[in-house]
């Protein structure tokens, strides 16, 4: 995993294939390999190696995860809601599998569906809540729900770190100029 800290990618990929040949029936080692197989920007392999993760250890999180992603930087967004639709099946207490399942419904413009799961998540782990409350903001502006859009979004900002909000995920950056044309 040094090579992944790095960001030497394709020295993570190597290492990756030599943990799954090692143990060829942990998931983990295959949802390893998918993650650094996603950055080294295979798309087709990092699918491949998700998948098995998750057909090896269904209850585990991170392969659903990195499948879901490949899947989403595929733009393939139809099949990363069957992930999370399968990923919520198996684990029904997985505020993860709700959130993620609500960021997938919103892109497929199912915007009530996305609240629901999104409002879901949030019973299930109210401590990881901020960007849950980005995805209802988007849902409700999406729906031109401004006052709803509003509450939403700036209830995300008060529970999300200063510090995490500069990070580089879009729907953050989304969020903050939502929030910002809102006022």
């Amino acid at each position: 995993f040094a090579y992944y800290r790095e960001k030497d990618y394709r020295n993570a990929v190597k290492d990756g294939q030599a943990l799954v040949a090692m143990q060829p029936l942990n998931g983990d080692a295959y949802a390893a390999l998918a993650k650094f197989e996603h950055k080294a920007g295979d798309l087709p392999a990092a699918v491949s190696a998700a998948q098995k993760a998750v057909s090896l250890e269904p209850t585990e999180e991170e392969g659903y995860f990195q499948l879901s992603s490949a899947y989403e930087d595929e733009h393939r967004d139809a099949d990363a809601l069957a992930v999370c639709q399968q990923q919520v099946q198996m684990q029904p207490h997985s505020s993860d599998a709700y959130g993620d399942r609500g960021w997938f419904e919103y892109k497929l413009k199912d915007f009530a569906a996305s609240i629901a799961d999104s409002r879901k998540a949030l019973s299930l782990n109210p401590v990881q809540s901020g960007w849950l409350y980005f995805n209802i903001g988007l849902a409700y502006a999406a729906q031109n729900d401004w006052p709803s859009a509003k509450t939403a979004y700036l209830e995300g900002l008060r529970r999300t770190a200063p510090k995490d909000r500069q990070a580089p995920h879009e729907e953050i950056r989304r969020s903050e100029e939502h929030t910002s044309e809102l006022q």
